[in-house]
């Protein structure tokens, strides 16, 4: 039997689509919660009244326009480190998509060898290994299945976010 890289178990499979489910809210909140901060800086600043001196007022627009870059240099940064995680979670569902595709290649093979076996006892023997192989299929497959679903309910956020961003910029875009 040939063996392409180290096999995972089951449950450190789970663990890894759970953990990469976990990195990807934990990561969306942080977005999210720059985001408001964005939010509350870009309202701060609408609400400023320019009243004082001419030296203050040009100070003050001044240190605002910092204050506001400055958070969305720190929205930007974690809406790319949730670019990162994204990435990683990809990764995952290739690797798993990578042992579905050789589960399913398996398992045809087992059924191929199947139409060459008069054995009743040698038959048996080769639906279990397709019932492990057909139960090897499905784990994959659910757990491609959660990796998508959480990514693209990440990417939804994130392009919801990232609306609520570009709304607050000037011009609708910094350059």
């Amino acid at each position: 039997m040939n063996r392409r890289r180290s096999l995972e178990s089951r449950p450190d499979i789970e663990e890894r689509v759970e953990q990469s489910d976990r990195d990807l809210e934990e990561q969306l909140e942080v977005v999210g919660d720059k985001v408001d901060e964005f939010d509350v800086v870009r309202d701060g600043i609408s609400e400023l009244e320019e009243v004082g001196t001419a030296e203050g007022v040009e100070e003050l627009l001044k240190n605002m326009e910092d204050v506001g870059d400055t958070a969305d240099k720190v929205y930007e940064e974690e809406d790319e480190k949730l670019e990162e995680v994204k990435t990683e979670n990809e990764g995952i569902e290739t690797d798993l998509t990578e042992d579905l595709e050789g589960v399913e290649a398996n398992k045809e093979k087992l059924e191929s060898i199947e139409s060459g076996v008069e054995s009743e006892e040698t038959l048996q023997e080769l639906e279990k290994a397709e019932q492990s192989a057909s139960e090897d299929i499905e784990f994959h497959a659910d757990r491609i299945v959660s990796l998508i679903e959480e990514r693209e309910k990440t990417e939804d956020a994130q392009e919801d976010l990232r609306g609520r961003v570009q709304g607050g910029r000037k011009g609708g875009r910094r350059e």
